[in-house]
């Protein structure tokens, strides 16, 4: 998929949604903006790819979600991310899941 994107890199955790008033909106993530079709699957796209969380290395969106799931509201976690062709660190302080409205 990543090649399909055209992304500078082969491997990461692609922010599809970012839930207003949440901890990652909070911290500045941006997630898609833009859905396209690969094969036949719908992607949401444009939004930040998490390369790592603190210094673990993220290759897939369920390896973010188990590396989260292991800490507990009020941790801090530095995601490094790439955003529109270039890389940066974001800290997030984690909160409860919020609610979809």
């Amino acid at each position: 998929m990543a090649n399909y994107l055209k992304l500078k890199v082969d491997r990461g955790a692609l922010i599809a949604e970012v839930v207003r008033g949440g901890p990652a909106e909070k911290a500045g993530l941006r997630g898609g903006n833009q859905k396209v079709q690969v094969g036949n699957t719908v992607v949401v796209v444009g939004g930040d790819v998490v390369l790592k969380a603190d210094q673990h290395v993220v290759k897939t969106n369920d390896e973010l979600i188990r590396y989260i799931r292991e800490k507990k509201p009020g941790d801090s976690i530095i995601l490094h991310v790439l955003r529109k062709g270039k890389t940066e660190d974001i800290r997030v302080i984690l909160g409860e899941r919020p609610r979809r409205r």
